[in-house]
């Protein structure tokens, strides 16, 4: 991947893709999202969601916007490990594995989710300065679908 992906993809593309260790059926995504009225801003979203659910908007947000790029790639390249150079697009498709989830799995994952990583905070890449954009209680099985991200193609 390079800076010129970075501009050129519609809706943004997802450069970091994985399972939290303890909290195995919740996977953490991050997505760059260039935005262009003038000038350009930068937009970091960190999505933590059920593993069955990963791309539709059912989980925690975090997120952070800057029109500094090298600062977000300085500390994307910290937290991913790799080069910008190095990065590739994550899908869902290479993701996920079909295994079987039950309710018992997740609500296990949310509660280690919940309380080791504070709702994802400490699992946040450093540097960036971020806030939370989704309520707090997302992550509990009955309020989880009332929450979904907008669609950002319709948007003036």
């Amino acid at each position: 991947m390079d800076r010129k992906e970075i501009h050129s993809t519609v809706g943004g593309v997802c450069v970091y893709r994985k399972r939290i260790k303890q909290a195995q059926f919740i996977v953490q995504s991050i997505y760059l999202l260039p935005y262009t009225r003038g000038h350009t801003t930068y937009h970091v979203s960190v999505e933590f969601e059920p593993l069955t659910l990963v791309e539709q908007g059912e989980g925690v947000r975090w997120g952070t916007s800057s029109d500094d790029l090298e600062s977000i790639i300085q500390g994307l390249e910290s937290f991913i490990q790799k080069p910008l150079g190095e990065w590739t697009h994550q899908t869902k498709i290479e993701f996920y594995d079909s295994e079987i989830v039950t309710n018992e799995h997740y609500q296990n994952s949310w509660n280690v989710f919940r309380d080791k990583y504070q709702n994802g905070k400490l699992l946040l890449p450093k540097g960036l300065q971020f806030t939370l954009q989704t309520p707090l209680d997302i992550g509990t099985l009955k309020n989880r679908s009332k929450y979904r991200r907008p669609d950002q193609r319709t948007k003036a």
